[in-house]
């Protein structure tokens, strides 16, 4: 039997776990450096340029044909349904954090 994620869990899941990375950078910062200051504008400056690669990354991707199949843009379950969540979910989750770092 398999079991599929709603959309709400797996955008839980990102969200907390992108929680977990901006407090280990913090911390693991702080405990190198003493400095606070240095920790939270190393938080900040990695968490925005890791968005801005993965961005990135995607892109290049999205341009390398190795792994694709021509069926549809949708990747469809064993249900016959057609499972749009994945790529929905990774446009709320950017555009997210977009909002979180740039403000509405």
């Amino acid at each position: 039997m398999k079991f599929f994620e709603s959309s709400r869990r797996s955008l839980v899941k990102s969200l907390t776990f992108r929680v977990i990375v901006i407090i280990s950078d913090l911390v693991v910062v702080y405990a190198v450096t003493r400095r606070f200051d240095l920790a939270v504008t190393f938080m900040v400056t990695t968490n925005i340029a890791s968005m801005i690669l993965y961005y990135l990354h995607e892109r290049f991707w999205n341009g390398v044909r190795w792994g694709r199949s021509r069926q549809t843009r949708f990747h469809k379950e064993g249900n016959g349904h057609v499972n749009v969540a994945e790529a929905y979910l990774s446009l709320v989750v950017n555009i997210y954090w977009i909002k979180v770092f740039f403000g509405d």
